[in-house]
């Protein structure tokens, strides 16, 4: 027992290579019981010595198949290695040995979450805030679950619980921002991203997503200057890089539009909003086959973006493909918005002006009205 209280201290504060060795030590004395394999399993853990830490745990489980907590130390060791069937099959061992641990709903949750499953997911989250009604993390869980299922009131509502018992939560400003904006109301969204960075200057998301909003709102100038701010902090940070390049865009200088959308590419080549925005300035500074080229990357990538659709069946009328401008047009035109018809309809009524003769855009013209 005296090496075991000697482990269990040297891995509250921090001494693993002590507890690692008192642990051993408590496991000499009695092989039998599973607290030493447990927390030396722990301990491994943390020292990223996974391998290890399931080799204590199994241990610990075949001296006693009850010990819930030995089914949730391996099944964290199994997700940091990636194996996350097996850490569910822990956490779900774990959960019927011992309901009420919370950190088993936490983590199952979040493995069936990376896998899409978000109803059950948010069913975890559930037992998760059940167990920790004060604990704000619960809450952003299932804020995130909620806005996956497209509850984004409901995501809001969790976002907000969350704030309610840890103000200084950067991510459930950020979350609950992006769901404002998803609303629509980029105001409140600009809000929430305002405390996110006042909480961390330093990260770059926080003026991304606020450079986004304010595009948004049509302030192309303080878009540009958080744009510049995030890739300051991040020099990688793509996202901004192509944000950067659609303000560009929006104000003619598509020569800088282009070069940021390539740089982007060059370290992201499958970046599938990067391929489409380059597309667009293609198209827009003449370079008709390279936008054709860049459109079709797009949608191999992204197949569901009826709006690149829609361009790229320009572009090919441009070159004068008729067959494949029509199938194009005619394949986006159930899903595009009456705004991105319209706006493709008038593209292609500037074509025809520059192009009087040109009886494929016609053809494409007609296409785009349904005819």
């Amino acid at each position: 027992m005296k090496y075991l209280r000697r482990g269990d201290a040297d891995l509250r504060d921090g001494y693993l290579d002590d507890a690692v060795h008192d642990y051993t030590r408590a496991i000499e004395a009695d092989k039998h019981s599973p607290e030493g394999y447990i927390g030396r399993a722990d301990t491994y853990l943390r020292l990223r010595q996974y391998d290890l830490a399931i080799r204590d745990s199994t241990t610990a489980i075949e001296i006693d198949d009850r010990a819930a907590e030995a089914f949730v130390i391996r099944a964290d060791a199994h997700e940091a290695q990636g194996d996350l069937d097996k850490a569910i099959a822990d956490d779900d061992r774990a959960i019927a040995i011992d309901p009420s641990l919370a950190p088993a709903y936490e983590r199952r949750g979040i493995l069936r979450f990376r896998r899409h499953a978000y109803d059950t997911a948010a069913s975890d989250f559930d037992e998760t805030i059940r167990l920790r009604p004060r604990d704000a993390t619960g809450y952003v869980l299932r804020g995130n679950a909620r806005r996956a299922q497209g509850d984004i009131n409901g995501a809001i509502d969790n976002y907000t619980a969350a704030l309610d018992r840890r103000p200084d939560d950067r991510v459930a400003y950020l979350n609950r921002g992006s769901c404002y904006a998803n609303l629509g109301d980029y105001r409140r969204a600009i809000v929430d991203y305002n405390h996110a960075i006042e909480i961390d200057p330093r990260a770059a998301d926080g003026y991304y997503n606020r450079g986004s909003a304010y595009m948004a709102i049509g302030d192309d100038v303080a878009a540009l200057e958080d744009y510049d701010s995030a890739l300051r902090r991040d020099p990688d940070y793509d996202k901004a890089r192509v944000g950067r390049g659609a303000v560009y865009f929006n104000q003619g200088r598509r020569g800088e539009a282009i070069a940021e959308y390539r740089a982007a590419l060059r370290r992201s080549p499958n970046n599938a909003s990067a391929l489409a925005d380059l597309g667009q300035a293609q198209y827009y500074d003449g370079d008709v086959d390279g936008a054709v080229d860049s459109l079709r990357r797009s949608l191999s990538i992204q197949p569901d973006r009826p709006r690149i659709r829609l361009y790229l069946g320009q572009a090919y009328a441009l070159q004068g493909r008729r067959a494949e401008a029509l199938d194009a047009i005619r394949a986006a035109l159930p899903y595009a918005t009456l705004d991105e018809r319209e706006s493709s309809r008038a593209d292609v009524r500037a074509a025809i002006a520059a192009n009087p003769r040109s009886l494929v855009l016609r053809d494409a013209l007609d296409a785009l009205y349904g005819r």
